[in-house]
């Protein structure tokens, strides 16, 4: 270990020796706790995280508005990462986000790629759904400790401060753990239903 401490973990859940602090983490107080590597381009609350050109790239979509052909996983991505950017993970879900945070994710969107506006709608949605597995991320990170204290000590790169410790309370709650815990047991029924299927058992 470093002689500050501190540990980087990556989403992976690998650990390795951190030498230093990052200032903006250090006149925070996190010297001594984890810090967990965002898998982000570090961008959050900027306007545009990825084009620094000032060039639209061309996407092409299909009769569904679907993204195909060349680019089209870029695209999904950089959605992801510019919802990411703009979206903090403290908000309890989709409906919640403020009109303003959309609408910044759709100009951010075009300001990178040429979209017509009729996709909007199927565009914002893709970045609820790289928003949603992204908290299901954190909310991995948050399960690795015990108590609330220790998961808000955990220092997330790119994640305010604040922005996370407001993530931390969304989702340690009684009410949280017993909806997560409803969705896992569905899950496992469905899981048994599939394994099994229409067979029927005779004794």
């Amino acid at each position: 270990m470093s002689g500050d401490g501190v540990n980087r973990v990556n989403s992976a859940g690998n650990t390795s020796t951190r030498n230093h602090v990052d200032d903006n983490h250090a006149s925070g107080g996190s010297q001594g706790n984890t810090i967990i590597e965002n898998q982000s381009d570090g961008s959050q609350g900027n306007t545009s995280p990825l084009n620094q050109s000032g060039t639209q790239k061309i996407i092409i979509f299909n009769e569904y508005g679907q993204p195909v052909d060349i680019g089209s996983t870029q695209f999904s991505s950089a959605v992801g990462m510019i919802a990411k950017a703009h979206c903090p993970p403290g908000i309890e879900d989709w409906r919640r986000v403020p009109k303003n945070i959309k609408e910044d994710i759709w100009k951010s969107v075009k300001n990178e790629y040429q979209v017509p506006e009729i996709y909007k709608d199927k565009i914002l949605k893709k970045a609820n759904s790289a928003w949603r597995n992204w908290k299901r991320e954190l909310r991995k990170i948050c399960d690795r400790v015990e108590t609330v204290a220790e998961r808000k000590s955990i220092v997330v790169e790119a994640i305010k401060k604040e922005d996370w410790e407001a993530f931390v309370d969304l989702h340690s709650t009684n009410e949280d753990q017993a909806r997560r815990d409803s969705g896992r047991n569905a899950r496992k029924k469905v899981k048994i239903l599939h394994t099994t299927g229409r067979k029927v058992v005779r004794g």
